[in-house]
């Protein structure tokens, strides 16, 4: 687990984890494609987090299976 945000956006870029971040502070990521976002589906609350994984990633079985955890 990764506290600071600034550190998770960067351990996400190299593939080294996946990450529930506030959209603002990965917009620039998901623009250029460094980070994806794991489904079009946003909710409308008064906290978000999105998970952000490089597109390699989801081939390492536990980070697809975290995601599948988060989707159901």
């Amino acid at each position: 687990m990764i506290e600071d945000f600034l550190v998770a956006i960067r351990a996400a870029t190299l593939g080294q984890s996946v990450a529930l971040l506030p959209r603002m502070l990965v917009q620039d990521e998901l623009s250029s494609g460094a980070l994806v976002e794991f489904s079009p589906t946003h909710i409308d609350v008064d906290h978000t987090y999105h998970l952000a994984h490089t597109t390699a990633s989801v081939r390492r079985p536990y980070v697809q299976s975290a995601a599948d955890w988060l989707k159901a």
